[in-house]
Protein backbone atom coordinates (compact mmCIF):
# COMPACT_ATOMS: atom_id res chain seq x y z
CA UNK A 1 0.00 0.00 0.00
CA UNK A 2 1.22 3.47 -1.09
CA UNK A 3 0.93 6.38 0.62
CA UNK A 4 -1.53 8.05 -0.62
CA UNK A 5 -3.81 4.91 -0.42
CA UNK A 6 -3.07 4.95 3.57
CA UNK A 7 -3.82 8.67 4.11
CA UNK A 8 -7.14 7.29 2.05
CA UNK A 9 -8.11 4.98 4.09
CA UNK A 10 -7.26 6.77 7.11
CA UNK A 11 -9.77 9.79 6.07
CA UNK A 12 -12.05 6.75 5.57
CA UNK A 13 -11.66 5.44 8.97
CA UNK A 14 -11.68 8.45 10.79
CA UNK A 15 -15.56 9.12 8.71
CA UNK A 16 -16.53 5.81 9.63
CA UNK A 17 -16.54 5.22 5.75
CA UNK A 18 -15.06 1.77 5.20
CA UNK A 19 -16.98 -1.30 4.44
CA UNK A 20 -16.76 -4.17 6.57
CA UNK A 21 -13.88 -5.96 4.22
CA UNK A 22 -11.84 -2.73 4.37
CA UNK A 23 -12.24 -2.24 7.93
CA UNK A 24 -10.70 -5.98 8.66
CA UNK A 25 -7.97 -5.26 6.43
CA UNK A 26 -7.35 -2.01 8.14
CA UNK A 27 -7.42 -3.71 11.66
CA UNK A 28 -4.52 -6.26 10.67
CA UNK A 29 -2.89 -3.77 8.81
CA UNK A 30 -3.07 -1.16 12.07
CA UNK A 31 -1.89 -4.76 14.14
CA UNK A 32 1.15 -5.40 11.94
CA UNK A 33 2.55 -1.70 11.69
CA UNK A 34 2.26 -0.18 15.09
CA UNK A 35 2.88 2.96 13.59
CA UNK A 36 -0.03 3.57 11.45
CA UNK A 37 -1.86 3.85 15.08
CA UNK A 38 0.50 7.12 15.38
CA UNK A 39 -0.66 8.38 11.78
CA UNK A 40 -3.94 8.30 13.07
CA UNK A 41 -3.93 9.93 15.80
CA UNK A 42 -1.97 12.85 13.88
CA UNK A 43 -4.62 13.42 11.29
CA UNK A 44 -7.05 13.17 13.42
CA UNK A 45 -5.64 16.23 15.19
CA UNK A 46 -4.56 17.73 11.98
CA UNK A 47 -8.15 17.93 11.18
CA UNK A 48 -9.55 19.10 14.52
CA UNK A 49 -7.04 22.19 13.90
CA UNK A 50 -8.66 22.81 10.33
CA UNK A 51 -12.00 22.62 12.09
CA UNK A 52 -11.35 24.81 14.97
CA UNK A 53 -9.35 27.29 12.20
CA UNK A 54 -12.70 27.19 10.00
CA UNK A 55 -15.13 27.89 12.72
CA UNK A 56 -12.80 31.08 13.43
CA UNK A 57 -13.58 32.06 10.15
CA UNK A 58 -16.95 31.46 10.47
CA UNK A 59 -17.21 33.89 13.68
CA UNK A 60 -15.18 36.61 12.18
CA UNK A 61 -17.60 36.29 9.46
CA UNK A 62 -20.44 36.82 11.88
CA UNK A 63 -19.06 39.67 13.96
CA UNK A 64 -18.45 41.52 10.22
CA UNK A 65 -22.07 40.83 9.21
CA UNK A 66 -22.97 41.95 12.63
CA UNK A 67 -20.72 45.43 12.46
CA UNK A 68 -22.52 46.38 9.56
CA UNK A 69 -25.89 45.62 10.47
CA UNK A 70 -25.32 48.03 13.81
CA UNK A 71 -25.39 52.53 12.26
CA UNK A 72 -22.26 53.38 14.00
CA UNK A 73 -23.78 57.33 13.38
CA UNK A 74 -26.44 56.57 15.33
CA UNK A 75 -24.43 55.43 18.03
CA UNK A 76 -22.35 58.26 18.19
CA UNK A 77 -25.21 60.85 18.22
CA UNK A 78 -27.35 58.81 20.72
CA UNK A 79 -23.58 59.03 23.03
CA UNK A 80 -22.96 62.62 22.67
CA UNK A 81 -27.01 63.63 23.15
CA UNK A 82 -29.10 62.42 26.27
CA UNK A 83 -28.95 59.08 28.59
CA UNK A 84 -32.36 58.41 26.94
CA UNK A 85 -31.02 58.10 23.36
CA UNK A 86 -28.52 55.29 24.51
CA UNK A 87 -31.25 53.39 26.61
CA UNK A 88 -33.39 53.44 23.75
CA UNK A 89 -30.45 52.20 21.80
CA UNK A 90 -29.70 49.70 24.39
CA UNK A 91 -33.18 48.24 23.84
CA UNK A 92 -32.93 47.98 19.94
CA UNK A 93 -29.86 46.46 19.60
CA UNK A 94 -28.52 45.22 23.02
CA UNK A 95 -29.18 41.30 21.78
CA UNK A 96 -26.07 42.25 18.66
CA UNK A 97 -24.04 43.76 20.75
CA UNK A 98 -23.89 40.79 23.51
CA UNK A 99 -23.81 38.80 20.21
CA UNK A 100 -20.81 40.60 19.05
CA UNK A 101 -18.78 41.12 22.44
CA UNK A 102 -19.32 37.32 22.66
CA UNK A 103 -17.76 36.68 18.97
CA UNK A 104 -14.84 39.21 20.36
CA UNK A 105 -13.91 37.44 23.68
CA UNK A 106 -14.19 33.75 22.04
CA UNK A 107 -11.79 35.20 18.81
CA UNK A 108 -9.42 36.51 21.70
CA UNK A 109 -9.49 33.58 23.79
CA UNK A 110 -8.37 31.08 20.63
CA UNK A 111 -5.74 33.49 19.00
CA UNK A 112 -4.59 33.46 22.71
CA UNK A 113 -4.56 29.27 22.46
CA UNK A 114 -3.41 29.08 19.03
CA UNK A 115 -0.45 31.48 20.21
CA UNK A 116 0.56 29.50 23.63
CA UNK A 117 -0.47 32.34 25.50
CA UNK A 118 -1.85 30.28 28.55
CA UNK A 119 0.88 27.69 28.43
CA UNK A 120 3.34 30.94 28.61
CA UNK A 121 0.70 32.03 31.70
CA UNK A 122 0.94 28.34 33.29
CA UNK A 123 4.45 28.31 33.33
CA UNK A 124 4.73 31.91 34.62
CA UNK A 125 2.25 31.14 37.55
CA UNK A 126 4.20 27.83 38.57
CA UNK A 127 7.46 29.89 38.92
CA UNK A 128 5.65 32.25 40.94
CA UNK A 129 4.46 29.84 43.05
CA UNK A 130 7.66 28.10 43.52
CA UNK A 131 9.05 31.57 44.69
CA UNK A 132 6.23 31.76 47.16
CA UNK A 133 6.89 28.33 48.57
CA UNK A 134 10.83 29.09 49.16
CA UNK A 135 9.99 32.90 51.14
CA UNK A 136 7.39 31.02 53.02
CA UNK A 137 9.87 28.08 53.91
CA UNK A 138 12.51 30.73 54.59
CA UNK A 139 10.41 32.61 56.78
CA UNK A 140 9.54 29.61 59.04
CA UNK A 141 12.96 28.80 59.19
CA UNK A 142 13.50 32.02 60.81
CA UNK A 143 10.91 31.96 62.98
CA UNK A 144 11.81 28.54 64.60
CA UNK A 145 15.55 30.22 65.03
CA UNK A 146 13.78 33.15 66.47
CA UNK A 147 12.14 30.32 69.24
CA UNK A 148 15.02 28.56 69.59
CA UNK A 149 17.35 31.83 70.72
CA UNK A 150 14.56 32.94 72.75
CA UNK A 151 14.44 29.60 74.48
CA UNK A 152 17.98 29.46 75.46
CA UNK A 153 18.32 33.08 76.26
CA UNK A 154 21.19 33.56 78.45
CA UNK A 155 20.97 35.50 81.15
CA UNK A 156 22.94 38.96 81.17
CA UNK A 157 26.09 39.78 83.04
CA UNK A 158 25.32 41.69 86.14
CA UNK A 159 29.03 42.89 86.12
CA UNK A 160 31.90 43.41 88.45
CA UNK A 161 30.15 46.07 90.28
CA UNK A 162 26.67 46.86 91.80
CA UNK A 163 25.04 49.56 93.88
CA UNK A 164 21.29 50.17 94.97
CA UNK A 165 18.67 53.11 93.63
CA UNK A 166 15.32 53.67 93.85
CA UNK A 167 12.59 54.79 91.33
CA UNK A 168 11.70 58.26 90.55
CA UNK A 169 8.80 57.90 88.71
CA UNK A 170 6.33 55.67 86.53
CA UNK A 171 8.04 55.08 83.96
CA UNK A 172 11.19 53.16 85.46
CA UNK A 173 13.79 56.19 85.54
CA UNK A 174 15.86 55.05 88.67
CA UNK A 175 18.46 57.52 90.63
CA UNK A 176 21.60 55.92 92.33
CA UNK A 177 25.01 57.14 93.84
CA UNK A 178 27.54 58.94 91.16
CA UNK A 179 29.95 56.32 92.30
CA UNK A 180 28.21 53.25 91.55
CA UNK A 181 28.22 53.35 87.64
CA UNK A 182 31.25 56.01 87.70
CA UNK A 183 33.82 54.93 84.74
CA UNK A 184 31.46 51.63 83.65
CA UNK A 185 31.13 50.51 80.09
CA UNK A 186 27.64 49.42 80.32
CA UNK A 187 25.03 49.91 83.07
CA UNK A 188 22.18 47.08 83.67
CA UNK A 189 19.56 47.53 86.37
CA UNK A 190 18.22 44.11 87.90
CA UNK A 191 14.64 43.26 89.95
CA UNK A 192 13.77 41.07 92.35
CA UNK A 193 13.01 38.35 90.09
CA UNK A 194 17.30 38.52 89.17
CA UNK A 195 16.24 39.46 85.92
CA UNK A 196 18.81 42.35 84.58
CA UNK A 197 18.04 44.63 81.65
CA UNK A 198 20.32 46.90 79.59
CA UNK A 199 19.85 50.65 80.53
CA UNK A 200 21.70 53.88 80.26
CA UNK A 201 22.82 57.21 81.73
CA UNK A 202 20.44 60.18 81.22
CA UNK A 203 20.92 62.74 83.79
CA UNK A 204 24.22 63.30 85.63
CA UNK A 205 26.31 65.24 88.43
CA UNK A 206 28.97 64.99 90.96
CA UNK A 207 26.16 63.33 93.45
CA UNK A 208 23.80 60.97 91.52
CA UNK A 209 22.85 59.55 87.71
CA UNK A 210 19.47 59.34 86.72
CA UNK A 211 18.87 55.81 84.70
CA UNK A 212 15.54 55.06 82.72
CA UNK A 213 15.48 51.47 82.56
CA UNK A 214 14.58 49.96 78.87
CA UNK A 215 11.86 47.75 80.39
CA UNK A 216 8.94 48.48 83.01
CA UNK A 217 8.88 44.76 84.31
CA UNK A 218 11.91 44.61 85.97
CA UNK A 219 9.83 47.02 88.50
CA UNK A 220 7.58 43.79 89.23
Amino acid sequence: MNELQLLDWIERYLRNELSEQESLEFELLRKKDPGINSRIAAHQQLIKTMADWQQRLDFETKLNAIHEEINIDAVKEALGIRENRIITLWRNHHSKISVAASIAIFTVMMTLFFTGYFRNQQSYYSALRRDLDNVKRSQNALIRDINVKSNHRTNLDPGNFGGTGFAVNTSGDIITNYHVIDGADSVYVQNSNGESYKATTIYTNRDYRVIPACCLSWLR
